[in-house]
């Protein structure tokens, strides 16, 4: 008897869940405009931060070619966490499709 009263639960609780998503508007239930500029933006901005990574890297490659052999490692060390950060970004980038 305990199980039939648990396999009613259950039925209910799918006919109350499926009666409730078919009494949703229509416009609750696709996505609002707002979304999509939104994602449009994250691309501009992912973009942007690309860009200024690329940048900086520039600008230390260009230090580490005049740098003396004492600061060569630090110029080194920094290389190397902006390219981390670039490749996390460029991951990104493709994973939202901004490419």
């Amino acid at each position: 008897m305990a199980s039939t009263i648990t396999a009613g639960k259950r039925i209910g609780i799918v006919t109350l869940a499926v009666l409730g998503a078919l009494a949703l508007p229509a416009a609750a239930t696709a996505a609002p405009a707002s979304v999509t500029r939104a994602a449009a933006v994250d691309c501009a901005a992912l973009q942007a931060t690309h860009d200024s990574l690329e940048a900086r890297l520039a600008t230390l490659f260009d230090r580490l070619a005049v740098a003396s052999p004492s600061q060569k490692p630090g110029i080194i060390a920094q290389i190397k966490r902006l390219e981390a950060q670039e490749a996390v970004v460029d991951q990104q980038l493709a994973a939202a499709g901004c490419n």
